[in-house]
């Protein structure tokens, strides 16, 4: 077959193909030319999912008339002019195809004028080539539309997915992008319905509340940490923030949005142990690291980013995450969960019902009505002794029948408690690193069901899960052990049992065999792929098993996160299996020898399995459930 070379038209088109995939690719070019451009507003416009129609405005520089023509032609570009600039770069835009790129696989119209001249100028782009220009009035910045994407390219045009399809990928492009800059106002349009429009305030907050609503803002915890070379900046979610998918797991480097796998599962990585079975935390993270540790020339959508000793970044990373997730607040406060259910809707027989509910202020006549008629009233001995004081209250109310009458206003009756008030949290233990659980000064209630402890603290009534606090000890004790320095007690067998393993492991036993018997593995090579095991590790009371002795030995050779996972969770299941059951009897010692444990955990929040532990409902919400406060 004879060698030739390509038509410069068939060479633009499979350039292109390379930048502009679908149309959010467009959209994502554009729109990183806009901010570039200084703009602090972008308005994006699109039709039938941006397949007919992709319309960007912005208010920035503009560029200048007899720049037009050169802006499209590949390789043009203001922002670079030699290999050295890319350590340093402060655009979201170099490679000088973008626009190129676009013109060739579409049809283009742009108007634009440059803050340097006085007119601006109409430029129409068909299948990469100039099809007019002209001189016209314009106000301010660059007015942008592309139509027909890939209508000459009809093998990529078919492949396109329906239109809301490729509405939802523009959609989701857009939120990151203005959550990139939140000091510029973006705008974002779905054949004429609004979808997003952010204030451009600077204030990451106000963009996230336009995203994805107040009350998913109200799930996140701050973020700022810094480890050099890294620090890091945003917002990560706590517990009540999980989701199902990993679409909130959004990770900006050095300002530019980007996918990386060993980020997204060192992010994972920081959160085990807080949750449950296929869930998954939510973060908007910004990282900044020096430029010269970056490789932003990848791939040229510029959505991959090499990172310099990037196992080193991932370790840095996941330590500060896990860092600031040990020291949040993770107890379930319920009367958030209680103000954000929906009204319960009146049925009909409800709705339509004329009976009139009796006043507050006729309930004392009532009650005394019902002693009149010969109701029995309880030994006095047998009352005190069950209620305590609750006589003395009652007594001292009925003094005073006027306050009770009708219920008070919250401003009148107590004031709410602040968010931050929260009533089990030790701050400053929290900023020192140190278990901030806090349970003294609780007054031990009893159990409910033999399931749930009931605690009072403060003003709060405080629900435990019995056997899932156990649980999280156990784990964190037999987790300990088993990374720790300390030995694991160890049992002889009877018949030393052989144990296949690869001829690899055999090799790499030597550096190992130190390790292994301190943990309770006390074995020899047998032959080039068998071990010979004398003695297991006892955990729990229990012998274990010598088939665990090949995931004992990759786990120290070579930190597999697979094999970690399947260590914790076997290690969550023997805790489980030992730890207090549900509808079991504790007594008071025993309560608060958990109690005390519990405060000692690093993660006292939720069991291995990502269970929650402790629920909480502070006095002011049972006050508004009872109608004695209205707010």
């Amino acid at each position: 077959m004879k060698i030739k070379m390509l038509a410069p038209a068939t060479i633009e088109k499979i350039a292109a193909g390379e930048v502009i995939v679908r149309p959010a690719s467009v959209v994502k070019e554009l729109a990183e030319n806009a901010i570039d451009a200084s703009s602090d507003r972008i308005r994006v416009d699109i039709e039938q999912g941006g397949k007919r129609s992709i319309r960007i405005r912005d208010n920035g520089e503009g560029i200048r008339y007899n720049e037009v023509k050169l802006a499209f032609a590949r390789h043009a570009t203001s922002k670079l002019s030699q290999i050295e600039d890319l350590d340093h770069l402060e655009t979201l835009g170099f490679r000088g195809e973008a626009l190129a790129s676009v013109a060739a696989v579409s049809r283009v119209t742009i108007r634009t004028i440059s803050k340097a001249e006085e007119l601006g100028s109409e430029t129409i782009f068909e299948g990469g080539h100039c099809a007019a220009q002209r001189v016209l009035p314009y106000d301010k910045g660059t007015d942008i539309c592309v139509r027909d994407l890939f209508y000459n390219v009809p093998a990529r045009q078919k492949h396109m997915m329906k239109d809301k399809t490729e509405e939802r990928v523009i959609h989701q492009l857009m939120g990151r992008i203005a959550l990139s800059h939140p000091e510029i106002a973006f705008d974002f349009k779905a054949d004429g319905r609004k979808i997003f429009s952010t204030p451009g305030d600077g204030r990451l907050q106000s963009v996230i509340e336009c995203l994805y609503g107040r009350s998913f803002f109200k799930s996140l915890r701050k973020l700022d940490a810094k480890n050099e070379p890294m620090v890091l900046r945003g917002y990560i979610g706590d517990l009540t923030s999980m989701r199902s998918s990993k679409d909130r797991q959004i990770l900006f480097i050095n300002g530019r949005t980007v996918e990386n796998r060993a980020l997204s599962r060192a992010f994972e990585e920081a959160y085990q142990g807080y949750l449950m079975n296929h869930k998954h935390p939510v973060g908007i993270i910004f990282m900044t690291l020096p430029g010269r540790m970056l490789d932003v020339n990848m791939h040229p959508s510029k959505t991959e980013i090499g990172i310099l000793n990037q196992s080193l970044v991932d370790i840095l990373f996941r330590q500060e995450i896990r860092r600031a997730v040990q020291q949040m607040d993770l107890t379930v406060d319920l009367g958030e969960k209680i103000e954000a259910a929906p009204e319960p809707k009146k049925t009909e027989a409800y709705a339509e019902s004329k009976v009139p509910s009796p006043k507050v202020s006729e309930m004392p006549s009532q009650i005394a009505f019902s002693a009149a008629q010969g109701t029995a009233a309880p030994d006095p001995q047998v009352q005190r002794s069950f209620y305590g004081s609750i006589n003395e209250d009652r007594n001292r109310h009925q003094k005073r029948p006027a306050e009770d009458a009708a219920p008070k206003k919250a401003d009148q009756w107590i004031k709410p408690p602040s968010a931050e008030q929260r009533p089990l949290y030790n701050e400053q233990a929290a900023e020192s690193g140190r278990p901030h659980l806090d349970l003294t000064g609780t007054r031990i209630i009893g159990q409910l069901f033999k399931t749930f402890i009931l605690l009072e603290k403060e003003d709060a009534a405080v629900l435990i899960d019995q056997h899932a606090a156990h649980e999280a000890f156990m784990f964190e004790n037999l987790k300990k052990k088993m990374t720790g320095s300390e030995r694991i007690p160890s049992q002889a067998l009877l018949v030393p049992q052989a144990v296949d393993v690869s001829r690899e492991m055999v090799l790499q036993f030597d550096a190992v065999q130190a390790q292994l018997e301190a943990k309770g593995f006390r074995c020899e090579v047998l032959g080039e792929t068998t071990l010979m095991v004398h003695s297991v590790p006892v955990l729990l009371g229990e012998p274990q098993s010598a088939a665990l002795l090949p995931m004992w030995i990759e786990n120290l050779t070579t930190g597999d996160p697979e094999l970690k996972e399947k260590q914790w969770l076997r290690i969550a299941t023997m805790a489980c299996k030992a730890a207090v059951k549900g509808n079991q009897d504790l007594n008071e010692r025993e309560i608060r020898k958990l109690l005390d444990d519990l405060m000692t955990l690093e993660n006292p929040y939720t069991c291995p399995h990502g269970r929650p532990i402790i629920l909480y409902l502070k006095k002011y919400q049972l006050e508004k459930l009872f109608k004695r406060v209205v707010s």
